[in-house]
């Protein structure tokens, strides 16, 4: 799939596994600061601290060649997820609605959400969609279920959907900036 968005001139960005590592200390800081649980929480905080210190080390050398060299915080993601989903449901979704919410927010121009074998989160995510694509300027989204298919309703639908992206990012430069910041 992303050789296929490639090649029809589009960028894909995926989530990192850092992304996913900050929602786990997220999870245990919010946990243990509910059960008053000040021990484990104090090692969350210090968790998370000691990872994020890590990834600006190791990103530092190549930060100049990364649009977003650092990954965002878990607390912005779920912040901006906030209005059309609770966060404390704490499942694999919150970061993949969040992410796709921030995506658009910094100028993507689609977003493609791809479940492998119609994992859970996944599907949660594509029926949340419809909630909070028009705050997004109604963004162009493709959900794909992937199970290693290669046909032509693939090739069709990603052919479709980029045609759209396309659209969108044209529509958007003509446009004044407040109209797709998020603003």
């Amino acid at each position: 799939i992303i050789r296929q968005v490639e090649a029809a001139g589009g960028e894909v960005h995926m989530a990192t596994m850092a992304e996913w590592l900050y929602y786990i200390n997220w999870g245990v800081r919010a946990l243990t600061h509910l059960f008053a649980a000040y021990v484990p929480f104090f090692l969350a905080n210090l968790t998370d601290r000691y990872q994020r210190r890590w990834e600006r080390k190791l990103a530092r050398p190549v930060a100049h060649l990364l649009e977003f060299p650092l990954e965002s915080t878990t607390e912005a993601l779920l912040a901006g997820l906030a209005p059309y989903y609770e966060p404390y449901l704490a499942t694999e979704a919150v970061l993949t609605m969040g992410k796709a919410i921030e995506w658009a927010h910094h100028g993507f121009a689609g977003i493609l959400n791809v479940m492998p074998f119609t994992c859970m989160p996944g599907l949660i995510t594509a029926g949340m969609s419809p909630r909070f694509r028009p705050d997004l300027q109604e963004i162009p989204w493709l959900d794909i279920s992937y199970q290693a298919q290669r046909g032509t309703n693939l090739n069709t639908r990603l052919e479709a959907f980029m045609y759209q992206a396309s659209q969108f990012d044209r529509r958007r430069q003509a446009a004044p900036a407040a109209l797709y910041s998020g603003a």
